[in-house]
């Protein structure tokens, strides 16, 4: 609490959001915050807690001043907040993210609609008493210019803490992180270590936290994902989270979740909620009917072959209404599966027959396909990854073809690969 007083001090007119539930680490700083300074706390009924309407509308009608908010409940509220913000006047002076990855596509329509608002991305772990590291956005533009990340970094350690990076080798530029200071309790069960990390320090205990970050070249550290959400497909390991920070960069997408399950064959699925498909620039192709949100998945995935590595591609892309979310605001992968039954189709849809195209060389693709994927007969129409497709049969099918094995990422049907070969 005192490193956030020092940095950004409560006022007398200050008014904060009591919202969190007290099983949560956050409530700490919501609800101590106002304690020790003598400040108004506004705590509403805990129906309205997870309502975005309600949470706007209390905003507005009590003039909060300071927040701590979850990603993904910003991203439920964020339209509601839109309407009720005044473009005169905006009592949030601070918005405090934690708790999950805050996306560069939220932390960018944050800033448009709050322009005059300071933003703060914190980490931390119930474990080091709440937070051991914050960020203030207003650095961000610069960063941007001159590095590459997928997530808005989560910055600095806090006063009286230290975070370093791991790996088996030693301290390194990315790693483990790993906490030591005054926010460690006296003792863990299996997971601390006692170590002179720093040449000339003194043995200190420090906590694994079982995330991985990278630092920058002015020191800030970026989240890359837990230990439990790193996989890793044909050899190249990655972290889920940042395929997802990709994904919501999609101007389609409004929010994205990933699922991996490693039983045989890995079982890697997008999860994807839209924003409106008038945007999308869809494939003008008069030989095949496709639904709306079956050719946006197409253009998602033709999009993200360009951003990302082919193993890094889902196998299946599931569109949802909305993502489930755990009673804090964050993403539930547990329900992520129960989705699937109420989930639009992931692939291409099946064409009507009848086109009669016969071609010498789309034979040859189909049969490239047919290899690939050990099957006896595609049609011209048939998606490759919808058919079972991974990157290991596209480096296949794109040999056989003496192709770009990406080409087959934007252009997945035999009739698409013949019009552009």
């Amino acid at each position: 609490f005192l490193w956030m007083q020092r940095r950004n001090p409560l006022c007398s007119d200050d008014v904060l959001l009591f919202k969190t539930s007290v099983s949560f680490v956050d409530h700490l700083q919501e609800f101590l915050s106002a304690v020790l300074t003598s400040t108004t706390l506004v705590i509403p009924p805990i129906d309205w807690r997870a309502n975005p309407t309600s949470l706007a509308n209390l905003i507005k009608a009590y003039r909060i001043s300071r927040m701590t908010i979850v990603p993904s409940l910003m991203e439920i509220i964020l339209p509601t907040l839109e309407k009720n913000i005044s473009c005169v006047y905006n009592s949030l002076k601070i918005l405090v993210f934690s708790g999950e990855i805050l996306s560069l596509v939220l932390w960018k329509r944050v800033r448009e609609i709050l322009p005059e608002t300071t933003i703060i991305n914190l980490y931390g772990t119930t474990e080091v008493s709440g937070d051991c590291t914050f960020f203030d956005c207003k650095d961000l533009p610069g960063i941007l210019e001159r590095e590459e990340i997928t997530s808005v970094p989560i910055g600095f350690p806090i006063a009286n803490c230290e975070v370093f990076l791991v790996t088996h080798a030693g301290i390194a530029d990315e790693g483990e992180i790993c906490v030591s200071g005054a926010c460690l309790f006296n003792g863990y069960l299996a997971e601390f270590l006692s170590s002179n990390h720093t040449e000339g320090s003194v043995i200190s205990t420090y906590y694994k936290t079982g995330d991985y970050a990278r630092r920058l070249k002015a020191g800030e550290l970026v989240f890359l994902g837990r230990k439990d959400r790193t996989v890793k497909i044909y050899g190249q390991r990655f972290s889920l989270e940042e395929v997802e920070s990709t994904l919501k960069e999609h101007p389609a997408v409004s929010d994205a979740a990933l699922t991996f399950q490693s039983k045989g064959s890995p079982d890697y699925k997008a999860y994807l909620v839209f924003k409106n498909k008038d945007g999308i620039v869809k494939d003008s192709l008069q030989y095949r009917e496709v639904n709306s949100s079956q050719d946006i998945m197409a253009s998602i995935r033709s999009w993200l072959i360009k951003k990302v590595p082919p193993a890094m591609i889902p196998s299946f892309f599931l569109h949802v209404k909305s993502l489930p979310l755990t009673s804090s605001g964050k993403v539930d992968y547990v329900k992520l599966s129960s989705l699937e039954c109420a989930s639009e189709p992931c692939g291409i849809a099946q064409i009507k027959s009848g086109s009669g195209l016969v071609n010498p060389y789309l034979q040859v693709i189909k049969k490239a396909f047919c290899d690939a994927l050990l099957v006896d007969e595609v049609s011209e129409f048939d998606d490759f990854f919808t058919l079972g497709g991974n990157s290991i049969s596209a480096a296949h099918a794109a040999h056989k073809l003496e192709i770009d094995m990406r080409l087959l990422y934007i252009y997945p049907t035999p009739l698409l690969s013949f019009w552009t070969l």
